[in-house]
C-alpha cells in the first residue's frame, strides 16, 4: 500500500499535493473494491502522478477521446477495466447558430460552472458551428441536462450523446514548414499560417498550451515531440525536427488537427 505522507512529502506545490492526497485516496479504494476512478485532469499532472507510484497498481487514462486535454485516471487491483467503463458522459450542447455567433469554449465552461459544479468535473469541451460537446463526470451529467438552458445569450439544448464515431472529429494533416527559430510564436505562425504578432496575441492571450501546460511567454522554446494547442486554431504535434535549412532556418515535419 502507498505511503501517503512519505509520497506526498517530496511535494511542494500545494494543489498538486491536494491532488495527488486525492489520487492515493482513489487507489486506496480501487485496492479494496477492485477499481476508482480519478476526477478530471489534465494528463501532464495524471502522468506526474503515474511517475511516482511506479507500479504499485495498474491504471488507465481516458478523457472520453483520444489525446484528450483533460483526463480521468482508472486504478485496478483485480478487476479489469476498458474505456466503456469510465464514469465519463458526453453532453451535446445545442443552440441556432443563426441567431448566436461565435460561441467559444470560455463561454461553454463559463456557463457550466455557473451552475456550481467543480471544474475537475468537466473534461474537454469540444466547439462545432451549432453545438460542443462537453466531457463530464457522469454523476453530474443529468444535472446539467437539467439545468443548463442558456450559454451566454444563446438558448441551448443539452442532451446525452452516446456514439463517439459520430463526433465530428477534425482531420490530421501533416505538414512540412521552415521557421526562424524554435520559439512557440515563430512555430506557431508557420503551422497555422498566422503572423508572429497574431501568434503573441494568441500567447497573451492565455489561449495557447505546450503539452497542456499554459504558456505565459512568446519566448518558449518548443522540442520534438511537443503537442501545441491553439484555442480557436487547432492542435499541432512537432513530430520531427528535421535541422537546418541553406539559408539557415529549422526545417519541421508537424501534425495538424484543426
Amino acid at each position: 500500500m502507498i505511503n501517503k505522507l512519505k509520497l506526498l512529502s517530496h511535494i511542494n506545490d500545494k494543489d498538486e499535493k491536494i491532488i495527488f492526497s486525492k489520487l492515493i485516496d482513489e487507489i486506496h479504494n480501487a485496492e479494496k473494491v477492485g477499481y476508482a476512478f480519478s476526477e478530471f485532469y489534465p494528463p501532464t499532472t495524471a502522468t506526474k502522478f503515474l511517475s511516482l507510484i511506479g507500479d504499485e497498481i495498474e491504471y488507465m487514462i481516458y478523457g472520453g477521446y483520444p489525446d484528450a486535454e483533460r483526463v480521468v485516471v482508472g486504478f485496478f487491483s483485480y478487476k479489469n477495466i476498458d474505456e466503456t467503463d469510465f464514469p465519463i458522459t458526453r453532453l451535446k450542447i445545442e443552440y441556432n447558430s443563426k441567431f448566436v455567433k461565435n460561441l467559444t469554449h470560455r463561454d461553454f465552461l463559463g456557463s457550466i460552472l455557473g451552475l456550481q459544479i467543480d471544474r475537475s468535473k468537466i473534461g474537454d469541451i469540444l466547439i462545432f458551428e451549432d453545438n460542443a460537446i462537453a466531457f463530464v463526470k457522469s454523476e453530474i451529467a443529468s444535472f446539467i441536462t437539467s439545468n443548463l438552458i442558456k450559454v451566454k445569450n444563446a438558448t441551448v439544448n443539452v442532451s446525452e450523446f452516446e456514439d463517439i464515431v459520430e463526433i465530428p472529429f477534425a482531420e490530421i494533416h501533416e505538414k512540412h514548414c521552415v521557421t526562424a527559430s524554435l520559439r512557440i510564436d515563430a512555430v506557431i505562425s508557420q503551422a497555422f499560417n498566422i503572423s508572429r504578432t497574431k501568434s503573441a496575441d494568441y500567447i497573451s492571450g492565455e489561449k495557447v498550451f505546450v503539452n497542456w501546460i499554459l504558456v505565459n511567454s512568446a519566448a518558449k522554446q518548443i522540442s520534438e515531440g511537443d503537442v501545441i494547442t491553439v484555442r480557436g486554431l487547432g492542435r499541432c504535434k512537432i513530430l520531427n525536427i528535421n535541422g537546418k535549412t541553406k539559408k539557415d532556418r529549422i526545417s519541421l515535419t508537424i501534425s495538424i488537427n484543426k
